[in-house]
């Protein structure tokens, strides 16, 4: 709806194309001046439209002589909806925000205290009855949630675990059942979460949880055609060894996350794979055993026992516990078809043997920005594909899905292939394609010089990042549009002049400024400070954040004349940065090693 700055110019004011005389002026002054008091005495309810500029709106609003407040409700409402059903539509042109938080200021001004707070839900119900996903208008529905909680009850990235909201998540997930869940879930929610802004805020969560849910299916659909499903090949290895490197982000993170990703032109993404410290830094060991029945999963230290597929089954997406991951991967592989089946059983037909045992070992500390998770999930997969008798790849996207950290798919690329490669989503056979890119020994040998790791003691979990990202394109916040826009033109130059044989330094700072602009926060205080103190003293040429940043390692490229060892003692002699560490990276050029 449209407002003023002042009250006056609002009271005064009229929407459309003509002012329209009437004798009931006075009363219609006083109407319209209630109306603005009840506004802003819900500051956090509103959104300045100019009476003048009907674009955000459409066509229409602008050519209805008098808006009544309903007619002025049913066009935001029908506005915001078709934006929001349209899967063409990118949002960079609208913001979600403006139109949400019209829509909930002009409820609350016709009912009050009684208004509902959860909107839209006919819409979502409508789009999963016909088959399509109503991702962006859940995102849409749980900002709204957090207008109307006004901005308290917690933080909007979280947990969404609650057992009230388990089961209903549940039937997201089978087929022809998920527009009853989702009815449910607005019931659950309207019945008992809209009462105080905790609840309220816990409830928005679990809308965006739901939308995960349909990105998955997304996901899964596209991952299908590789999963193993029928017998396994006569003869296979006893016993696995996988090693795997870490992965460098160059250009284009954040290009390669679903569901962002399948909206794109042109996803892709430059990276290259990397030994640390000269070592391959992950390795996944596995074996079958006849003295086990059953998975046993060892990681960190610990070891883990999985007796039944039901235990598996709880285990598979909460990225917390102990061989979630390699759940995660047996599910992703279609090794697990039910909770009910004998593992036994599934076992023998997929391994030859009645247990398992998977050994995880990574030298990254949890949180690395290097691709930990992802790339070891394509060690595991491999691993178990060897005992198997069968070749698989593409699951490990479907793992980050299970796992509900929802990851994008350049950490598997990165470390799956060797070298330096360019990835890209293609929309014509939804598939992920790589093309390495050859550059001469001379520009290897350059990056092993000056490329060096510097491990911040920062950890974060990625995922929180990931929903804050999503979160922001859903809204149609129109710098993240624009800066995705400008990172997608940016890949072929990047591209071209890595192919030169040199590292674009200003292109890297715009990729890294870009992360800085789709997740706030990504760099903290202690490191923003030592970039400083290092680019003063002429020491590098640039430094960006690993991954999604937020902690983990920082990428440094040194001047030429600087060495690794000058880098450490100047950091190390500063107390500030006493605690972190240098390590050297190497492009590693060779894929996966191991195996029988």
């Amino acid at each position: 709806m449209a407002t003023c700055t002042q009250k006056e110019e609002f009271v005064k004011s009229r929407v459309g194309g003509a002012k329209i005389e009437t004798e009931h002026e006075e009363l219609l002054e006083l109407a319209r001046s209630q109306i603005y008091d009840r506004f802003w005495k819900n500051d956090t309810f509103i959104e300045n439209l100019p009476v003048k500029d009907y674009r955000v709106l459409g066509p229409d609003f602008g050519n209805i002589g008098v808006c009544l407040p309903c007619t002025s409700l049913f066009l935001l409402e029908r506005t915001l909806t078709a934006k929001l059903c349209d899967a063409s539509n990118l949002e960079s042109d609208f913001s979600v925000r403006k139109l949400m938080n019209a829509l909930i200021a002009l409820q609350y001004v016709l009912a009050g205290e009684h208004a509902k707070g959860l909107q839209l839900e006919e819409y979502a119900e409508s789009l999963v009855r016909d088959g399509k996903d109503p991702s962006k208008i859940l995102h849409a529905q749980a900002y709204g949630l957090a207008v109307w909680a006004r901005n308290r009850g917690g933080l909007r990235s979280g947990p969404a675990s609650n057992p009230r909201f388990v089961a209903l998540m549940r039937g997201l997930k089978v087929p022809g059942h998920e527009e009853n869940a989702l009815e449910e879930i607005y019931k659950e929610i309207r019945s008992d979460w809209m009462d105080e802004p905790s609840k309220i805020i816990r409830a928005a969560r679990h809308l965006e949880a739901a939308a995960q849910v349909f990105t998955s299916r997304h996901v899964f659909s596209i991952c299908e055609k590789f999963k193993f499903l029928g017998p396994a090949l006569p003869e296979r290895p006893k016993a696995v060894k996988v090693k795997a490197p870490g992965r460098v982000d160059l250009y284009g993170g954040w290009l390669d996350t679903p569901p962002i990703t399948f909206r794109l032109k042109n996803s892709a993404v430059v990276n290259m794979a990397i030994k640390v410290d000269g070592e391959l830094p992950l390795c996944c060991e596995a074996k079958v055993c006849e003295e086990v029945s059953g998975l046993v999963v060892e990681c960190e230290g610990r070891k883990v026992k999985f007796e039944d597929f039901e235990a598996i089954h709880e285990a598979h997406d909460k990225p917390n516990l102990k061989g979630s991951l390699v759940c995660a991967c047996l599910v992703a592989m279609g090794i697990y078809r039910s909770r009910e089946e004998p593992i036994i059983d599934r076992f023998k037909e997929v391994f030859h043997s009645a247990g398992v045992f998977v050994s995880t070992h990574s030298t990254l500390p949890h949180g690395s920005g290097l691709g930990t998770s992802s790339i070891l999930a394509a060690a595991i997969i491999k691993a178990l594909g060897c005992l198997a008798g069968v070749n698989v790849a593409e699951e490990v996207l479907a793992v980050e899905q299970l796992l509900t950290t929802g990851g994008g798919w350049q950490d598997q690329i990165g470390g799956v292939f060797p070298g330096i490669k360019v990835g890209y989503y293609s929309t014509n056979d939804k598939h992920v394609d790589v093309g390495n890119i050859e550059v001469e020994e001379e520009f290897l040998e350059e990056l092993g010089k000056r490329l060096v790791l510097i491990y911040t003691g920062k950890t974060r979990l990625a995922k929180n990042l990931l929903q804050e990202f999503v979160r922001n394109y859903y809204e149609g916040d129109p710098t993240v549009h624009k800066v995705l826009e400008n990172l997608q033109e940016g890949v072929k130059e990047f591209e071209v002049e890595i192919d030169k044989g040199s590292l674009p330094v200003k292109l890297v700072d715009e990729y890294y400024a870009a992360k800085k602009v789709l997740t706030p926060g990504c760099e903290p205080t202690a490191v923003g400070q030592l970039i400083e103190m290092l680019k003063n003293s002429g020491t590098i040429e640039t430094a960006w954040m690993a991954g999604a940043g937020g902690g983990g390692f920082l990428y440094v490229y040194l001047k030429p004349e600087t060495t690794f060892d000058y880098l450490s003692e100047k950091i190390s002699g500063d107390f500030r940065f006493s605690s972190m560490t240098c390590h050297t990276a190497s492009v590693h050029m060779d894929g996966f090693e191991g195996f029988p």
